[in-house]
């Protein structure tokens, strides 16, 4: 080579190495929520970005739509996408008192938030006996400070604050102290003075306070002392802290509840009466055994007991309409939190002396509640609760209270009500009140359909998300010196084994690592929490305190989300369906009968309906609504880490024009829940490529032998700007052994072309090297220039994948099609072993591409294309043994302590096991009496050394630590599956 090519070979690798480093732009990004460019009601700012509307299905033949099935999920105060906090406070007064008491605690509330840095405006309603804020931020301000900002002033005037006075500090518990109470009632708030205290305010044309103040003479000295406030009811009682700001808070027994404006399921305020929103939830009320009143009257009674206000109507029964047996059954739409329920007859809670039929009360029924689990459909198509499962609230036989009013402590998830009569005593019902607090138990929020354009490659997806608690004791069975100073994080280990003692409530999940691809691995929790006495750190394995590892979770998070999607090639995911009823067993069509090369849609669809009288006759009704999976994928598995920073890669297929995201949320706690603030999807417009089309050759061969493979990916590249790549991952069952060479070709011609044969070796700390050639030792990564100056390197090599670079693949003028070719050495441990692959673009940070399984090139005998695919069988390990290999180096060994071949290294591979085996290595005499155990754990299908297991050594000494004699010993593996267990033996020879 002369001198002026090699020049050009430097420049060429070194223009190379610097294209990879230089600062190159990001992927777009779709930004849902909060500081982002969409709204959770689909409100874009974005130009270039589509938003439709889901449609979902209901029932076989009915579709809505929404974002939100069932309306378990207020969408009302999401239509923007800056900070948004909502302050809820309920009320309890005679409903005369109602609109001042509202007024009192609106205006109350109103003097402390307004002035609040950053507030940008303020809203306020009133929904029945609920006081309802909701405060804007300017876009500048986090959630969080909105939060903070809006609580402070909130906890100001709270009714409920209190303090624990220490011991020796109450007025009570002093013998020489005579305290008595006064009370003044100011006419003005601005004429409070510093010495009263704990004033109680009302709404009496305007605006007034009840304050209090405690007077005390000391009986030795006479003295007499004063301060603001009631006089304290006992020693280490609880007493009222003194409001700020002249002694002014809220009325007594108002509370109000703070929370962050974000996707969350719908929250009910403590007190709030959930029997009136059952029918936005997609419940109903319904009297099942009543068939003597018509059907309408009886569905507009039902609704009465349900309805705000009003005494005109009841649900009676009496005269000749007979109560024995009669019941009610209140379906409240989903489960929900309820503490408490209460019904009446008229002229009682509500003064209507009109309708003088308080004592029509029922004297004998039960109570029934159900959770909402383990529903069966009905006759109808509804799901609804079996008898049996129902749990008795109370069963009274002599109820004398015209008022029925139960509390249910503690709290519990409901959805359905029953009442029963039991007698055959005349009574009716005014109103059926169900109180509840919390969260909606789960929920599902549909996003809407995002049209980018054109095709994508996609990126990551990630969200933002807190934990919304509103329980007394967020941690539950920590000690009490503790305070409840906890904090809790999670971790992921690589196996069982590599779990420390005090991380807990492991569970296995697979996850996507960068420069690994998708592994499984453990996912563990550690409580660390202050002592606040000494302010130690203590850590407890697990989310709560003493719980020890666990192969599943015992006490999981009060709430959890999870995340799906699914992309298509058209704007609607559903396909609806038309049948001709005049030919019974013909089959269904979902072309539009308008243009029959068009889709049918939703509103021909709905509009369909047989006429067989008309002129000309109408044939067609509805038929099946089903998913369009020829043009959309199916959804996806809940995605993992998320809401770890940078997110996990999309796994819906791509490149697509559409894509569309679900979040389900699981509450186990009703005070519990999880928000999401916002959430992102990373892509790359134009993609990577049209389609990567991908198989590996060949696909049949024999369990744990090295073998030489030839993975080809066909890269389809019409769409017009389509960006390329210049990297590839395959994911491997171990690590590979070898890697040999990379091609590239444009038809018949290729274009570039490295010969590597580089075998894989390891360095003493077991991290992968290559040897090239001869014994030419590299590390990775390891790169090469080829004869005609283009750069080829081997990335990564892990335990479950490899990484390759190359130059780059892209399209000439006009598209075509590109075929790249990969050669490396490997190995086979279960029947069945998927290659999966992924392209990546090296200038794009995040951009990657999965290959789709098919046919790419003929790539020896047998290739047949319809075989093709990266399914590799080793048909041979139904009828072999769980040991693959088993290897020990060096053999003979001389533990001798001189430094050389003093440790038997052990290697071996399982096969065919599908979940963790026992796996047990031992060390026997030639008598058959055990000398040592090498190894006891469980292990799943793969290859295991020392760099893995580093217990994987015998330094020639029994059990208990004397050297063994110099002779023959066998070393005995034994593996034991699900259905069978295999057990091998090597020789080892002892030496000195």
């Amino acid at each position: 080579m002369n001198f002026a090519n090699y020049l050009r070979l430097i420049l060429l690798a070194t223009l190379a190495t610097t294209l990879c480093v230089l600062p190159t732009a990001a992927l777009d990004t779709l930004r849902v929520g909060i500081g982002g460019n969409v709204s959770w009601t689909g409100e874009t700012t974005r130009d270039d970005l589509v938003s439709i509307l889901p449609e979902y299905k209901v029932n076989r033949q009915f579709t809505d739509i929404g974002n939100v099935p069932g309306n378990l999920i207020d969408l009302s105060n999401l239509q923007v996408v800056t900070p948004r906090v909502l302050v809820k406070t309920v009320v309890d007064v005679e409903p005369e008192l109602l609109a001042g008491q509202l007024a009192l605690v609106e205006q109350l509330l109103l003097d402390q938030i307004e002035p609040l840095e950053g507030v940008t405006q303020i809203g306020t309603t009133a929904q029945g006996f609920m006081s309802v804020i909701l405060v804007d931020f300017a876009p500048e301000v986090t959630l969080d400070e909105a939060m903070n900002r809006v609580e402070a002033a909130v906890d100001a005037i709270r009714s409920t604050q209190v303090v624990r006075q220490a011991e020796g500090e109450t007025e009570a518990d002093n013998p020489n102290l005579e305290c008595r109470e006064e009370s003044r009632r100011f006419d003005s708030t601005v004429d409070i003075t510093d010495d009263w205290g704990d004033c109680e305010t009302i709404f009496q044309n305007g605006i007034r306070a009840d304050c209090y103040q405690t007077i005390c003479r000391n009986l030795t000295t006479g003295d007499q002392t004063s301060r603001p406030g009631r006089l304290q009811a006992g020693g280490g009682k609880l007493v009222a802290r003194r409001a700020i700001q002249q002694g002014l808070k809220l009325p007594a027994g108002t509370d109000p509840v703070v929370l962050p404006v974000g996707l969350s399921p719908d929250h009910v305020a403590r007190g709030e009466n959930v029997a009136q929103r059952a029918l936005g939830w997609g419940g109903r009320i319904t009297a099942p055994a009543i068939k003597d009143v018509a059907a309408a009257d009886l569905e507009a009674t039902l609704l009465e007991l349900i309805a705000p206000g009003g005494a005109e109507d009841a649900f009676s029964r009496k005269g000749i309409f007979g109560a024995l047996g009669t019941f009610i059954v209140l379906d409240l739409g989903s489960p929900i939190g309820v503490n408490r329920i209460r019904f009446y007859p008229r002229n009682t809670v509500q003064n209507a002396p009109q309708y003088p039929f308080q004592n029509d009360f029922i004297r004998q029924f039960e109570l029934l509640l159900h959770d909402g689990q383990d529903l069966v459909l009905d006759g109808t198509g509804r799901l609804v609760p079996q008898l049996e499962d129902f749990k008795i609230l109370l069963r009274s036989t002599g109820n004398e209270d015209q008022v029925v009013d139960l509390q249910v402590q503690p709290a519990r998830p409901v959805r359905f009500v029953r009442i029963k009569s039991t007698s055959s005593f005349p009574y009716e019902i005014d109103e059926l009140e169900v109180y509840g607090q919390g969260f909606i138990g789960s929920s599902r929020y549909i996003s809407h359909v995002y049209d980018l354009g054109g095709p994508a490659t996609w990126g990551n997806i990630s969200w933002q998300a807190r934990l919304i608690d509103l329980r007394s004791g967020l941690v539950a069975d920590l000690d009490e010196a503790l305070n409840q100073d906890c904090t809790t994080q999670r971790d992921t280990f690589s196996t069982a084994a590599d779990v420390p003692d005090d991380w807990g409530e492991c569970d296995t999940a697979s996850l996507y690592l960068p420069g690994q691809g998708y592994t499984t691995v453990w996912m563990c929790f550690q409580t660390a929490c202050r002592d606040n006495t000494t302010g130690d750190i203590i850590r407890y394995p697990g989310q709560t305190a003493g719980k020890r590892v666990a192969a599943k979770p015992t006490v999981g998070e009060p709430s959890q989300i999870l995340v799906r999607t699914r992309t298509g090639n058209d704007p609607n995911p559903l396909l609806y369906y038309r049948r001709d009823v005049q030919r019974i067993g013909e089959d269904e069509r979902s072309t539009s009968l308008v243009d029959l090369e068009a889709q049918l849609g939703r509103d021909e669809y709905l509009s369909l309906a047989p006429d067989l009288e008309a002129s000309p006759p109408r044939v067609w009704d509805k038929g099946e609504i089903g998913e369009d999976l020829e043009n959309w994928s199916p959804w996806s598995a809940p995605y993992l880490r998320g809401d770890q920073e940078g997110g996990t890669p999309i796994i819906s297929p791509g490149p697509r024009r559409y894509i569309q995201f679900a979040i389900d949320f699981l509450n186990d706690d009703i005070d519990a829940t999880k928000l999401v603030e916002q959430l992102s999807i990373e892509y790359l417009q134009p993609p990577i490529a049209d389609d990567l089309i991908a198989e590996i050759y060949p696909r049949e061969v024999e369990v744990s032998e090295s073998v030489n493979f030839t993975y080809a990916v066909r890269a389809l590249m019409n769409i017009e700007g389509v960006k390329g790549f210049d990297t590839f991952e395959i994911r491997t069952p171990t690590r590979v052994l070898g890697i040999d060479r990379i091609e590239i070709v444009d038809g018949s011609d290729t274009i570039a072309e490295q010969v590597l044969n580089a075998d894989v070796i390891l360095d003493q700390r077991g991290v992968p090297m290559v040897r090239i050639g001869e014994g030419q030792v590299q590390q990775l990564p390891y790169s090469t220039v080829s004869a005609v100056g283009d750069t080829f390197a081997i990335q990564t090599i892990t335990d479950r994948n490899f990484i390759v670079r190359f130059p780059q693949v892209e399209p000439v003028e006009g598209g075509s099609e590109r075929l790249l070719k990969i050669y490396f050495r490997g190995q086979v441990l279960l029947y069945s072993t998927l290659f999966r692959g992924q392209a990546i673009l090296s200038s794009q940070p995040g951009s990657i591409q999965r290959i789709t399984p098919g046919n790419a090139a003929l790539l020896g005998e047998g290739d047949l294309p319809t075989a093709s695919g990266i399914t590799v069988l080793s048909p041979g390990i139904t009828e072999g043994s769980l040991v693959g290999s088993f290897a020990l180096e060096p053999n003979p060994f001389t533990p001798n302590g001189d430094g050389i071949n003093d440790q038997l290294e052990l290697r071996y591979d399982i096969v065919a096991v599908t979940r963790a085996a026992k796996v047990q290595i031992q060390v026997f005499d030639l008598s058959g009496r055990l000398v040592h155990t090498i190894y006891e754990g469980t292990d799943l299908s793969g290859r295991y050394d020392r760099t893995s297991r580093p217990e994987l050594s015998w330094d020639g000494r029994a059990q208990g630590g004397t050297v063994v004699p110099p002779g023959i010993y066998l070393i005995y593996i034994e593996v034991k599956g699900d259905s069978k267990a295999n057990r091998r033996a090597v020789p080892v020879a002892v030496a000195y």
